[in-house]
């Protein structure tokens, strides 16, 4: 999985995204709760349930919502939330 969350890590940031991805493997939720330490707003799932259905869980950090869509799919969120937050006071 981490060929493939490298590989997804580095189209996103083709697509203007910062992306961290962990240079260990650690327990998710030691993980998520890093992500939340340096201020992402969302973390990417990418584990071996996800590589076989094709999708990847985005989970929103400030409210534990998870939803799982296409990598497409979260190109276009992600986009849509950075620009969104661009336009923000």
């Amino acid at each position: 999985a981490w060929l493939a969350s490298a590989r997804l890590a580095r189209d996103l940031r083709r697509r203007g995204l910062r992306v961290i991805v962990p240079v260990c493997e650690r327990p998710l939720q030691a993980q998520l709760r890093r992500a939340d330490r340096l201020g992402a707003r969302y973390a990417v799932i990418l584990g071996q349930e996800e590589l076989r259905s094709g999708r990847v869980q985005l989970k929103a950090l400030s409210t534990g919502e998870q939803r799982s869509v296409t990598e497409d799919q979260l190109a276009a969120l992600l986009g849509e939330e950075r620009d969104g937050a661009r336009g923000r006071p």
